[in-house]
């Protein structure tokens, strides 16, 4: 029985992390495109708003009002309903929502910067994957109980950016080889596998696994509460 709990909580998890960063490979695929078509920020920000936030706010507002009559704060109402309640406390259900809406902020900047017409797309694309890596890693670093509760977004952003550049050799028609691009999928699906098992994803599970050898390694002793 041990063992099938042990598929269920591996499975399931990335089974939720192949969909939501497929989601957000396609948004950035999308944005890539629309800003391609037409580099206006104005009316980029406009569309990107009208189709995120509308069907948000029909959602999550008769939440809010069924919390606060439950004595939720209203200024966590306020925060929740212009979706920055998952940057400040995180753990938010619908945190997806808060991290498209930075991304597409972002977008416009991230299209000028790496995708230009200039030579050494590929030298500031990956600068920019490995960039934001970075971020998640520092942020681990500098404040590690913040982290625990964002870092859904934090380690699914990079997907986005991978949307884009797929967007921009959809574009320009630039064509790859056959084995580039199965080499590819095989690295993203062995490092979704990866990511399922190391993002935190699975953080009941491998604290409970590696607790007692973290202690030992800093030298804590064996009944102390080494992630309290």
């Amino acid at each position: 029985m041990e063992l099938y709990k042990q598929i269920y909580y591996c499975l399931i998890p990335f089974v939720g992390l192949v969909f939501t960063e497929g989601f957000l490979f396609l948004s950035g695929f999308g944005c890539f495109c629309s800003l391609y078509k037409d580099s206006c920020v104005i009316p980029f920000y406009k569309k990107r708003i009208k189709r995120l936030l509308p069907p948000y706010w029909i959602m999550v507002i008769p939440l809010c009002l069924l919390t606060f009559y439950n004595g939720e704060p209203f200024t966590n109402i306020i925060l929740e309903i212009l979706s920055f309640k998952y940057w400040i406390f995180g753990n938010t259900a619908l945190w997806y929502v808060s991290v498209s809406l930075v991304l597409y902020l972002m977008c416009p900047l991230l299209f000028r910067y790496c995708f230009n017409k200039c030579s050494g797309v590929l030298v500031r694309f990956i600068f920019g994957v490995v960039s934001f890596y970075l971020l998640g890693f520092i942020i681990w670093f500098l404040f590690p109980n913040y982290y625990k509760v964002t870092y859904l977004g934090f380690t699914q952003i990079p997907m986005f950016l991978f949307g884009m550049g797929v967007g921009y050799l959809f574009m320009n028609k630039i064509e790859l080889k056959k084995e580039i691009v199965y080499f590819t999928f095989i690295s993203f699906a062995f490092a979704g596998v990866l990511l399922s098992f190391s993002n935190g994803i699975l953080e009941r599970y491998r604290l409970r696994l590696c607790e007692a050898d973290m202690k030992q390694l800093v030298g804590l002793p064996p009944q102390s509460n080494y992630y309290g």
